[in-house]
């Protein structure tokens, strides 16, 4: 399988919020064509509480020019219902931003939304484990497969979505 970093460029690979912030701040995004061809790529965003706030448009299968760069904003929704336990509001949610181009691997920018307090080695403890599915020796049954799973819990009790539905499944 191809690497579709060599051919896709997502900037930056991550993107992190606070639960702690009185306004919900926004995170931008970048996602430029390094071929030298025009270059399909379909796009999957991540789910809430995360929402896309410009470039909302490019979700789905898109066509990226020879060196078209698409700048997105993404933020998230103080109001949504899962963040309004005070049990939620102690641990982290994670979800995917995933650029996919056929017949290479995908392309992850991780977007996570943590309480202030937390250590940044725990958000990355979380991530690792959410992209797992994802990893170089998943193979395509795998990845669909992960799609059942809505929430994955990690050892620091944060909850991590699996989205691998940017994926074509097995026909």
């Amino acid at each position: 399988m191809a690497a579709a970093g060599r051919l896709i460029e997502a900037v930056p690979t991550s993107l992190r919020f606070s639960s702690d912030a009185q306004q919900p701040a926004t995170r931008n995004l970048l996602v430029r064509n390094l071929s030298v061809n025009e270059l399909p790529v379909t796009i999957k965003f991540p789910g809430p509480p995360f929402k896309v706030v410009r470039g909302e448009e490019h979700e789905g299968p898109i066509l990226l020019k020879v060196g078209e760069a698409i700048p997105f904003r993404l933020t998230w929704d103080p109001k949504d219902s899962r963040l309004k336990s005070a049990e939620s509001k102690e641990k982290a949610l994670c979800d995917f931003f995933i650029l996919q181009v056929e017949m290479c691997e995908a392309v992850l920018v991780d977007v996570a939304l943590a309480p202030e307090h937390m250590d940044k080695e725990e958000v990355a403890q979380m991530v690792s484990v959410a992209s797992k599915p994802f990893s170089r020796r998943a193979s395509l049954t795998q990845l669909v497969a992960s799609a059942a799973y809505s929430n994955v819990q990690t050892e620091g009790g944060s909850t991590c979505r699996h989205l691998s539905s940017g994926y074509p499944s097995p026909e």
